[in-house]
């Protein structure tokens, strides 16, 4: 959260604490105009989803990461005339 005059910024992660804010918004705008008996601060949502990172579990996945994280892994089971069941 940031203030900057009659701004208010609220930071937030997920699309589900945005509808939670809309469902509060409902009840704290006319809280605060009771409370204030003055204009309401801009409230402005500025949403920053965040990547989760998905650790591979299976050996198919584990075979896949390692593939995307060094091509070259496929070159030497080539040359090595490997057959990897879970590529």
């Amino acid at each position: 959260m940031s203030f900057d005059g009659d701004v208010i910024t609220l930071v937030l992660s997920s699309s589900t604490q945005e509808q939670q804010w809309a469902q509060l918004k409902a009840k704290l705008i006319p809280f605060l105009q009771e409370k204030l008996n003055a204009t309401i601060p801009i409230i402005k949502i500025d949403v920053q989803r965040t990547q989760v990172e998905v650790k591979p579990y299976t050996t198919q996945e584990r075979f896949k990461a390692l593939l995307e994280k060094n091509p070259n892994v496929l070159i030497l089971i080539k040359k090595l005339n490997l057959e990897p069941d879970h590529s």
